[in-house]
């Protein structure tokens, strides 16, 4: 079951091969997501999970600079 567009969107980029990230300010729902993108994922992805809530510039910056640690881009 989809919750939200955001989800969705995160679905379906995990069922064609994209590389992850899942964000929100709810630990536990960002982990049931990330684990569902992962099965969905041709390549078994895990996608990167972080914690931010988009209100906040500094959890904005925090989520850009680790995705781009992570993948090296956005």
């Amino acid at each position: 079951m989809i919750t939200g567009i955001g989800e969705g969107i995160a679905k379906l980029f995990a069922l064609l091969g994209a590389r992850v990230v899942v964000t929100g300010r709810n630990a536990s729902r960002i982990q049931s997501v990330a684990q569902d993108v992962q099965q969905l994922s041709p390549q078994r992805l895990k996608p990167l999970q972080v914690v931010a809530d988009l209100k906040v510039d500094a959890d904005i910056e925090r989520l850009v600079k680790t995705t781009i640690d992570t993948y090296d881009r956005i």
